[in-house]
């Protein structure tokens, strides 16, 4: 089944069969309605409509600025990209590193303060970082922190030791995590954050160099140089526009189960069987 969204109806599409039937959006209103616990904490917040790469690149230029005017005299370059495990030249975006410093280069990585609802918590989780374990060489001499919140971004110089997690062999090519949470049952992001996840941060070594809220003139400037994509321009207000991709895609299986179950009135509905996976391990339900 397909299902499509348009501001006013949702189309059930099944392969091969008559022209589809026009289902009222109100139909669906419970599930449209229902805005997750991160969602709710960053509405009208800047950038938070904004697909994560979009968000990373304007997270970016502030960083180069603030770079700028930390270090007036610094020599700053462009990253190299080097070579791929095929041989090949890698794109300027697929850089190891962010850019360099007087020779020094500097890796800037992001993370949102986001709700674990399977934890119950809130966390920031930087994703794909090669911090040279494991027997693995790091692609960076210095590793900045970007931590985008309901409040604005902090930016902390890691220490090169809080929250690194590995996965065996895979770190070698997907690079490490860092991750920092807050306590469980603690539904609150601010008191989260600034009880439990900015505090783990500095408490173990990482320096906080600079908060910069949304007002800040820098974050608007740099905004400015990367406008809303024409996809998000289009979507703007639109349903589920504002949602993560994992989000809208949770939302639309419910739509489409709800419109299976509306098509096939007699029928048992029941949950797939999630299997195991490669590794002998039962999946997860999702």
């Amino acid at each position: 089944m397909l299902v499509s969204i348009t501001p006013c109806v949702v189309l059930g599409l099944l392969a091969g069969s008559p022209p589809p039937r026009r289902f009222q959006a109100a139909d669906f209103a419970d599930f449209f309605e229902r805005r997750s616990v991160t969602a709710q904490a960053y509405a009208g917040a800047p950038l938070a409509d904004d697909p994560g790469y979009l968000r990373n690149k304007v997270i970016t230029v502030v960083m180069r600025q603030l770079e700028a005017e930390w270090h007036p005299c610094a020599a700053i370059e462009e990253a190299e990209p080097g070579f791929g495990e095929d041989g090949r030249l890698r794109a300027q975006n697929q850089a190891p590193y962010s850019w360099k410093r007087n020779g020094r280069r500097v890796k800037c990585k992001t993370a949102r303060l986001s709700w674990s609802p399977g934890n119950q918590r809130w966390k920031l989780q930087f994703s794909r970082v090669q911090m040279g374990v494991d027997g693995v060489k790091a692609e960076f001499d210095e590793l900045l922190l970007v931590s985008y919140t309901p409040r604005g971004l902090y930016v902390h110089r890691h220490d090169g030791r809080l929250g690194v997690s590995t996965s065996g062999k895979t770190t070698a090519v997907r690079g490490g995590e860092i991750a920092v949470a807050g306590p469980v049952g603690e539904t609150d992001w601010a008191s989260a954050l600034d009880c439990t996840v900015l505090p783990k941060l500095e408490e173990r070594g990482c320096k906080r160099l600079a908060f910069l809220p949304f007002e800040d003139p820098r974050v608007g400037a740099a905004r400015a140089l990367h406008p809303p994509t024409t996809t998000a321009a289009v979507f703007k207000g639109a349903l589920l526009a504002s949602c993560s991709g994992p989000a809208r895609g949770r939302v639309l299986s419910s739509v489409a189960r709800r419109i299976d179950a509306m098509l096939h009135p007699g029928a048992t509905i029941e949950e797939a069987d999630p299997r195991l996976d490669f590794h002998g391990r039962l999946r997860a339900q999702n």
